[in-house]
């Protein structure tokens, strides 16, 4: 076996025992904090949803619906298992880019406009543990097939999105070092892993809503 597949299994299975299930009434970081396998499990659709819906800015728009614990917005969704809130479209960016520039864009873009997007200024990228705790909600199934359905807006099967976690390990591909790497979450089966970091990903903004 190659010395970088040894360093990535290890660092895949490292992370994934840090990862716990959270219950529904968690919310914020002690809900990302606690995961640790991957299955998720869905809320049900409740009649007062409009009472566990947090008021957001109106710039933000109108809250539309709730379909498993997501709250829909015109242009933002909150995960009321987390309070984390994302934005409804998912390729907000319409391009993929390196690593890197994944976080200049979302800070640049996002972050130091006057007003931001949907009037919130501070976006950032996902940790891959948040990340992956908003594509486990799909338990097993095709997560962009799921994510469309349920109301977010171009969520492709091949998409694949940068998180802010960095590998923090230098890998090899056979003799030669590859020192920069970092986690992304796939949209089709809710997978994590590691890569380059000049490949090129898509980005999906998020902020904890606070």
């Amino acid at each position: 076996m190659q010395p970088y597949r040894i360093i990535l299994i290890s660092l895949i299975l490292s992370t994934a025992s840090s990862f716990t299930m959270a219950s529904d009434e968690m919310k914020g970081p002690d809900a990302i904090t606690k995961i640790t396998g991957t299955q998720r499990r869905a809320v049900a659709v409740d009649v007062d949803y409009k009472e566990k819906c947090p008021l957001i800015s109106k710039k933000s728009g109108a809250l539309d619906f709730i379909r498993d614990g997501f709250c829909f917005y015109k242009d933002v969704v909150i995960d009321t298992r987390t309070n984390l809130m994302w934005t409804r479209n998912a390729n907000i960016a319409e391009k993929r880019m390196t690593w890197d520039d994944a976080i200049k864009w979302v800070e640049g873009t996002f972050f130091s406009r006057r007003l931001g997007y949907a009037s919130y200024r501070n976006w950032r990228l996902p940790t891959v543990e948040e990340l992956y705790f908003f594509a486990n909600v799909a338990e097993g199934k095709n997560v962009a097939a799921y994510f469309n359905a349920l109301g977010f807006n171009i969520v492709d099967q091949p998409m694949m999105f940068w998180t802010s976690t960095t590998a923090g390990a230098e890998l090899h591909w056979g003799p030669i070092p590859i020192n920069k790497c970092d986690w992304y979450v796939s949209m089709f089966d809710g997978h994590a892993d590691i890569a380059i970091g000049n490949s090129e990903y898509y980005v999906w903004p998020v902020r904890l809503n606070k």
